[in-house]
């Protein structure tokens, strides 16, 4: 018996010594986390954009202090950049094999979101960078950051990119613009305006900072600004007032329309765009799609007014011109080859039900009975022929042409 305790004693004793002969450390078990410094961040800092410390020291039950890291996953779902206020977020100490967490000791974090500044808040939520760089350029950071309850419409960059391509127009170009500080004050609003009000009084008018009103209707549930640009996200706190998204830019009518001349330099194409302009058919080319516009020249128009027995500017003043128009303007994009190889045929208008009948006679293009005298690229969005006559649906003619 004493043989078999002594023998026993000794295999301890050695298991014992081996342990300590390969320097094992003990497990120890986390008691205490130091305390984190509170963060205070600006409205839409994105969670990832916080910063959080990934790891944290913690106090060992053996006295000893260490580093371990931190896992901040469970606070995301807490944490809402878009609301100001004050947030308290949790995180666990990640356990290794020799620092345990038995008791789920947890660090934790004090973030205060407030509301930031006009610039700040575009910034933190970004595809607003040509917005604020017209707003540094036209020198107006200090007078939007520091005006009281403001409502900015803030067209997107790919609102921008969308009105580079359609005009044809470089970014440069824009931002040298003697009018851009026009532009951003269009944008505007000297009230806080909430999304839900703008809806509830939808179809207005409301004035903006540059002088000029802009319009507001419903088209379904979708609310749109001049007839071209839908409010997206809304109701965005920075400091002073709120940001609406835009998918659209919005430019003041009489700046437009100098704007497109200035890019035209044809005087046959200035007088369609000025009475696409005045018709408010000119946002509807816009909007994206291709379209085909068949343009009556100058003859066509003084024979028109001719066979009126009106001015060439009572003729352009006619009530009926927008309709007019309309029926010049075809969606989709058709060269005169296509119109020569698809004839005879009819193509629907943008007036109503109305469609033009495409005919090749004697080895001629003719339009409703109009010869294309010639062809020409309108910019991004479409092609120009001109024709020789002006066209007029029937409804209309027998209005200006009574028996």
């Amino acid at each position: 018996m004493k043989k078999w305790l002594l023998a026993w004693l000794t295999t301890v004793f050695i298991i014992a010594l081996a342990a300590c002969d390969t320097g094992e450390v003990p497990i120890r078990d986390i008691v205490g986390v130091e305390a984190l410094p509170d963060m205070e961040v600006s409205t839409f800092t994105g969670f990832d954009m916080l910063g959080l410390p990934g790891q944290v020291q913690v106090t060992l039950d053996d006295g000893s202090e260490t580093l371990v890291r931190l896992s901040w996953e469970s606070a995301r779902s807490v944490y809402d950049a878009a609301v100001p206020g004050t947030y308290i977020l949790h995180a666990q100490p990640i356990a290794t094999g020799r620092v345990t967490n038995q008791d789920g000791i947890e660090a934790v974090l004090k973030v205060v979101v407030a509301a930031g500044s006009l610039m700040e808040t575009l910034e933190n939520l970004g595809s607003y960078s040509i917005f604020m760089e017209m707003i540094e350029t036209a020198g107006l950071v200090a007078m939007l950051e520091t005006s009281e309850n403001l409502t900015v419409f803030a067209p997107t960059d790919e609102a921008f990119n969308a009105l580079f391509a359609n005009f044809n127009l470089p970014r440069n170009m824009l931002m040298s613009l003697d009018q851009l500080d026009e532009i951003v004050l269009y944008h505007v609003l000297d009230r806080t305006r909430y999304y839900e009000a703008l809806v509830d009084f939808a179809p207005m008018s409301l004035n903006t900072l540059s002088g000029d009103p802009i319009s507001f209707a419903l088209d379904g549930l979708n609310l749109v600004i001049n007839d071209t640009a839908i409010v997206g996200a809304a109701d965005r706190i920075f400091t002073n007032g709120l940001i609406h998204d835009l998918d659209g830019v919005l430019i003041p009518p009489t700046l437009l329309e100098d704007l497109l001349l200035d890019l035209i330099g044809d005087e046959m194409l200035e007088t369609l765009f000025e009475l696409l302009l005045e018709s408010g058919l000119f946002f509807r080319l816009i909007s994206g799609s291709r379209f085909t516009i068949f343009l009556p020249n100058e003859e066509a128009f003084a024979a028109l007014a001719s066979d009126l027995d009106l001015s060439l500017e009572a003729v352009l003043e006619l009530q009926q011109l927008p309709d007019i128009l309309a029926y010049h303007i075809i969606e989709g994009e058709y060269s005169l080859d296509d119109l020569y190889l698809s004839a005879p045929t009819t193509l629907p208008t943008l007036y109503g039900d109305a469609s033009l009948a495409i005919e090749v006679i004697d080895d001629v293009t003719s339009v409703q009975g109009a010869h294309i005298v010639s062809s020409e690229q309108l910019m991004e969005f479409g092609i120009v022929h001109v024709i020789d006559r002006v066209l007029i649906p029937e409804d209309i003619l027998a209005i200006l042409f009574p028996e």
